[in-house]
C-alpha cells in the first residue's frame, strides 16, 4: 500500500479483514537446541493414527549431546499403579531472538539467556487407551504441562515408558454453586466445577514398533 494519508485507515481494514489482532499468531520459528553442530536438511516421518513422529537429521559432522534414550523392555513394568516422571520445558526463560523490521524476520541471536530450566512432573499409571487393538496410550494420574509434550516418560532408572502428546480434562462431578464460605472475616457466594487434569503418553511398545518400521536403531 502507497503511505499516503489513506495508509493508517486502509490498514485498520485489511486487518480488520482478515482478524489480524496484536496477540495473532504469526510466526513460528523452531530451533534445536545442543543437538548438533550443523544441520543441512532433515527428513520426517508421521504415524499414521497416533501423535508421533520421526525426524532424521542430516548433514552434521559433530554430536553435541552426550547420551541417548534407552527404552524399557519388559512390557510388563508397564502397569497401573506405577509411579513414572515426565520432563519438558513448561516455563521458557530463553530470549535470545529479535524481530529484524528490514526484513520482518525472527532471528536468533547469541545475547540473552539461550536456555530453559527442565521441570519434572511426577505421575501414577492409571489407565490405558487402545487404538487398533494395541495398547498405545498411558495415562497418568497428574497433567502433562503445557512444553512437556514431546518429552518422556520414565523411571527412577531413566528408563522411558513413552512420550507425553496430549492433557485431557475430567469432570469429578463435585460441584459446589452458590456455597456460602467466609474468607477474610468476610461472607461470600462461591461457585466451582472442579476437573481432574490427566495427562497422556504414547505407548513404548507403539514407539519401538514405529521405529523398527523405519529401519532406525534404538537401545533397550
Amino acid at each position: 500500500m502507497p503511505r499516503d494519508g489513506k495508509f493508517k485507515r486502509k490498514l485498520i481494514e485489511l486487518e480488520e479483514k482478515y482478524k489480524y489482532k496484536k496477540e495473532t499468531v504469526v510466526q513460528i520459528k523452531n530451533n534445536f537446541v545442543n543437538c548438533f553442530d550443523k544441520i543441512t536438511n532433515f527428513q520426517w516421518h508421521q504415524h499414521s493414527t497416533l501423535d508421533l513422529a520421526i525426524i532424521e537429521f542430516k548433514g552434521q559432522s559433530q554430536n553435541l549431546y552426550s547420551s541417548y534414550a534407552t527404552f524399557v523392555n519388559d512390557p510388563d513394568k508397564v502397569k497401573q499403579g506405577r509411579s513414572l516422571c515426565r520432563l519438558g520445558y513448561p516455563f521458557p526463560e530463553f530470549n535470545n531472538f529479535k524481530h529484524n523490521t528490514i526484513t520482518d524476520d525472527i532471528e536468533w541471536t547469541t545475547e540473552g539467556n539461550l536456555i530453559s530450566p527442565k521441570f519434572p512432573i511426577d505421575g501414577m499409571i492409571s489407565r490405558f487407551g487402545v487404538n487398533n487393538g494395541l495398547l498405545s496410550t498411558i495415562e497418568l494420574s497428574t497433567p502433562g504441562l503445557r512444553g512437556q509434550s514431546g518429552g518422556p516418560l520414565f523411571d527412577s532408572d531413566a528408563l522411558v515408558y513413552g512420550m507425553q502428546f496430549m492433557t485431557s480434562h475430567l469432570h469429578l462431578g463435585f460441584d459446589i454453586r452458590d456455597k456460602e464460605v467466609i474468607s477474610d472475616g468476610k461472607r461470600t457466594r462461591v461457585s466451582n466445577y472442579p476437573f481432574l487434569h490427566v495427562g497422556h503418553c504414547i505407548h513404548v511398545d507403539r514407539i519401538k514398533e514405529f521405529l523398527r518400521q523405519h529401519s532406525i536403531k534404538f537401545y533397550e
